[in-house]
């Protein structure tokens, strides 16, 4: 059996089990949009699987980057409200719509740098796609280097399901960074589909990365300090009286701690 058929069966394997551990933690009540997106890539890893190499399952593939790029934008948005959670009670209800412009505008500022990663001998379509994808790579790699150094001030570690969702998705994009800077420099031959290898292997690394992460119980979630939940709630449009009354309630969640 070739490498390729190997990880495609090992993707599905771990996609799979992924899902059902998804839906033992109920995730798809707290989580449905990374839900939704591991379900997506398993029926079009099956779906391709099945109808071979042809020209429907090109159709597919094309089909998959760009619903995939919607489904990475919709987990982007939905972690990053998920990292406010300890703040829902006190933001306004669409808050998250602030969420949904910041990410908006930054994919639009790295879609221009995404093209200069782009193969020379892709068509218009094609061009489209690839740079639509590694917009998306660029997105989700800076995503989780901000998310990880800013985790102290949110209250956060390695246990917490918003880190452990970006880390993955950080760790194999900036594989598949690398390795299509690469092809860049490189002739078609054994090494340039080496090179994929490592990519697809990368993200059979996160796959195996979550199951093992949502195997485990999630952490329950401390509240922001004072100073950071002051910041995150005026970025919110939230007024100072709240904020003052935020103050309290820490203060006193604080004192209860100390004496207990």
């Amino acid at each position: 059996m070739s490498p390729d058929k190997v990880l495609i069966g090992l993707g599905i394997a771990e996609e799979a089990a992924l899902l059902l551990l998804l839906a033992w933690r109920l995730a798809f009540k707290k989580q449905p949009a990374f839900f939704a997106w591991i379900l997506w890539s398993l029926g079009t890893d099956l779906a391709t699987t099945l109808i071979g190499q042809s020209n429907i399952a090109f159709q597919i593939s094309e089909a998959q980057i760009a619903l995939d790029s919607l489904f990475i934008f919709a987990v982007l948005v939905e972690t990053t409200w998920s990292v406010l959670r300890p703040l829902h009670s006190l933001l306004p209800r669409r808050s998250w719509l602030i969420i949904v412009g910041i990410i908006t505008i930054v994919g639009a500022i790295l879609w221009p740098f995404a093209r200069l990663t782009l193969p020379a001998n892709l068509n218009h379509d094609g061009a489209l796609f690839f740079q639509m994808q590694q917009t998306f790579a660029f997105l989700r790699v800076i995503y989780f280097v901000l998310l990880a150094a800013s985790s102290q001030p949110l209250a956060m570690n390695w246990r917490n399901r918003e880190l452990q969702i970006a880390s993955g998705m950080g760790i194999y994009s900036l594989v598949s960074l690398a390795v299509n800077v690469l092809h860049l420099h490189q002739t078609v031959g054994p090494t340039y589909h080496l090179l994929d290898l490592v990519a697809v292997t990368s993200y059979l690394g996160s796959l195996a990365y979550w199951v093992l992460a949502f195997a485990e119980k999630e952490q329950e979630r401390q509240d922001f300090s004072p100073q950071i939940a002051n910041v995150l709630l005026f970025l919110g449009g939230v007024t100072q009286r709240d904020r003052q009354a935020l103050n309290q309630l820490l203060a006193a969640r604080t004192n209860r701690d100390r004496t207990t």
